[in-house]
C-alpha cells in the first residue's frame, strides 16, 4: 500500500518555523556583528547596482534592514525601499532600528517572497539580502 501525503501548501514552512524561532531571534540580537562582517561586501553590492534619487527598491529577504535602509537612503525622499522578510523577529529590529536611524522612505512586509503578491513594477532593483 503506498501513502500519499498532501504536499506542504507554504513551500517554505520550515524555514519559517526556523527564523521565527531561536534562531531568528539569535540573528536579531547579533545583527550588529553581522553587519561588521558584510560591510565590504554591501559596499560591493550597492556601487553595482547604481540606485539613484526616486528608485523603488525592493529588499527581498531584508532581515534586520540593513540594505534595505542603505537603499532607502540612496533612493532619496522622492524614492521607496521595501524590505520583505520571513522573520518577525528579525522585522521588529528592523523597524527599531528605522526608527532609531529616522530613515522615513522605508516599509516592511512580513511574509513570504515566494508566494507574496507584490505589486508589478514594484521596484528598480532586487536584492536577496543575506539569503
Amino acid at each position: 500500500m503506498t501513502t500519499h501525503t498532501r504536499p506542504e501548501t507554504r513551500p517554505n514552512a520550515r524555514q519559517e518555523e526556523l527564523w521565527n524561532g531561536p534562531i531568528g531571534r539569535h540573528w536579531a540580537e547579533q545583527q550588529d556583528r553581522y553587519d561588521a562582517m558584510s560591510g565590504d561586501l554591501n559596499g560591493r553590492l550597492f556601487a553595482a547596482a547604481r540606485i539613484s534619487g526616486g528608485a523603488r527598491v525592493l529588499d527581498i529577504g531584508c532581515g534586520a534592514g540593513t540594505i534595505t535602509r542603505i537603499a532607502a537612503r540612496l533612493a532619496g525622499p522622492d524614492g521607496q525601499a521595501v524590505g520583505v522578510d520571513i522573520s518577525a523577529p528579525l522585522l521588529e529590529r528592523a523597524r527599531a532600528r528605522t526608527a532609531a536611524e529616522a530613515v522615513t522612505n522605508v516599509s516592511y512586509v512580513l511574509g513570504d517572497a515566494q508566494t507574496h503578491d507584490f505589486p508589478r513594477a514594484a521596484s528598480t532593483w532586487r536584492s536577496a539580502g543575506a539569503a
